[in-house]
Parts: structure tokens; sequence; C-alpha cells
């Protein structure tokens, strides 16, 4: 029962909001193909206008699902999905005695980010071709991290007002 005591000072409607808006990213990522409509559908235009600022959209570097490609790349659909599966399992670091050093979570963040650097000009540079399983293995390393700092910080912020600090 004590380990409940955790959530007090989480906002569940904060937390609700974090997932809402992870989940419709996630979800909205994979373009029109998750709902069985081709590409010419206005859900899968309008999926492709929401990320064209955010993603380069080529075709032959994005998942497909149904035949219909996503509305981003491999590599984005990869961060986008770890980030939403890393906030679902937030709970998780609340509850377990795993020990959270933000400075070890920004590190992960920098590595992961200067991998996916890294592929990116080694693809350039004609060293390898990267795959859709090298950019969605770099991705998720990257979304998972991400949702690692945020869960962290949450739970540092939830053991000062536990413990009775600010």
């Amino acid at each position: 029962m004590s380990n409940l005591k955790a959530y007090v000072h989480f906002s569940p409607l904060w937390y609700g909001v974090l997932m809402l808006f992870s989940a419709l990213l996630f979800i909205t990522s994979m373009g029109g193909g998750i709902f069985g409509l081709d590409s010419g559908h206005f859900y899968h235009k309008v999926s492709l206008l929401v990320f064209d600022s955010l993603c380069h959209q080529q075709e032959g570097r994005s998942l497909s699902i149904g035949g219909v490609p996503m509305a981003v790349c491999s590599r984005c659909f990869s961060i986008y999905g770890s980030f939403f599966v890393g906030l679902a399992l937030f709970p998780l670091l609340l509850v377990l005695p795993i020990p959270y050093k933000k400075k070890l979570a920004i590190n992960m963040i920098i590595v992961a980010l200067a991998l996916i650097v890294v592929d990116f000009f080694g693809n350039l540079a004609g060293f390898w071709m990267n795959s859709h399983q090298s950019r969605i293995i770099l991705g998720a390393l990257l979304g998972f991290s991400l949702a690692w700092l945020l869960a962290g910080e949450f739970k540092q912020q939830s053991n000062k007002f536990k413990h009775g600090t600010s």
C-alpha cells in the first residue's frame, strides 16, 4: 500500500494528457493504412500534412500498412512508438526500485542522437546502407531515452514530495 503514495503528487490528469498526446502522435504517424484507408483518403493526406515539417516522409524509408506508406519514416515511427510505450511503462518506474540518474538519461539521449547522426552520414557517404531495422532500433533508443528522462523527472518530483522536501 505504501507504494501507492508515489502517485499522490503525480497528477493523473497530466499523465493522461501526455499519454493521449503520444498515442495520437503514434497512431497518426501510421497514416491511413492502419484503418484500411488508401493513400488518397482525406485522413491519410491530413496525417502526411501533420508530419510534413517533422519528417522527410520518403516512401522508400517508410514502412507501410496494407500497401499504404506510413505518414513518417521508419525512424520517426519508432521514436513515436517507443516514446508512447515508454510512457505507458512509466507507472512501473514509480513503483519499482529502479535507480534514476538524470545525467545518465541525458547521456543516453546524446548517445542515441549521435548514433542516428553517424548512421545518417555513414549512409550519405556511402560507407553503408542503413535499413529499416537500423532506423527502427536507433529511433527506439531515442524514444525510450526521452520517455525515461521524463518518467525519471516525475519520479524525482514525486519522491521529493513523498519525503517532505521541496
